[in-house]
């Protein structure tokens, strides 16, 4: 049952995927189509929770990150900045939880290496005055996610992916907001690179709990 389960929901999330991609509706029915996959990645994860795995703190955790993500996905089509800050919210949820999973200690050079090296990157192409604090929201979320994947490494290979993937997806995210870097297909790979990091959380949530 959970197979099927998790095959429905990579297959929403892949097919959602293209037709947000496509683009063409309704701002409010775009916004409806984006968070369809991340509501799929968490009915996964819950229905793992109560048909495979059993409940737990560390799993609960997981499952409102994964809902949170979802609310901040609607929230990101009308304003950037509640988005991002419920995105940090949800961090903070898979934070709680892998820490739960894995133990306090994270992993310190992969925290070291992921904030450094996003933080320059910033600071170089990011755009300068764009608002009165422009670096203050990037650098609070960079730290945050950097954080969330170091304890992900402790977690197992599912996480450990899933973390480092929603890393590259702001990456992109980032380079294109903040500095205006794009190519060809960057707006896909944003959206491939998401949507993978979340049904990998949701299967870590499955299987690796």
């Amino acid at each position: 049952m959970i197979w099927v389960i998790s095959g429905a929901a990579l297959i929403l999330c892949a097919v959602f995927c293209i037709l947000f991609l496509r683009g063409g509706q309704k701002k409010s029915v775009h916004a409806l189509i984006k968070c369809v996959p991340g509501f799929s990645c968490f009915l996964l994860a819950l229905a793992g929770m109560f048909l495979r795995s059993g409940f737990t703190g560390a799993r609960a955790v997981l499952c409102i990150g994964l809902l949170i993500c979802t609310a901040a996905d609607w929230m990101l089509e009308y304003s950037f900045v509640p988005g991002a800050s419920l995105f940090m919210l949800a961090h903070l949820c898979f934070i709680c939880a892998f820490v739960s999973i894995g133990g306090f200690v994270p992993v310190v050079w992969a925290f070291v290496a992921l904030s450094v090296v996003l933080y320059v990157l910033f600071l170089r192409f990011g755009r300068k005055g764009a608002s009165p604090s422009p670096a203050l929201l990037p650098a609070a979320y960079i730290l945050l996610i950097s954080l969330m994947a170091a304890f992900a490494f402790n977690c197992g290979t599912l996480f450990s992916i899933g973390a480092l993937l929603f890393v590259f997806s702001d990456a992109l995210l980032g380079a294109r907001i903040y500095a205006q870097i794009s190519f060809r297909y960057s707006g896909t790979a944003v959206m491939v690179l998401y949507y993978a990091a979340l049904y990998l959380l949701a299967l870590g949530c499955v299987f690796q709990v």
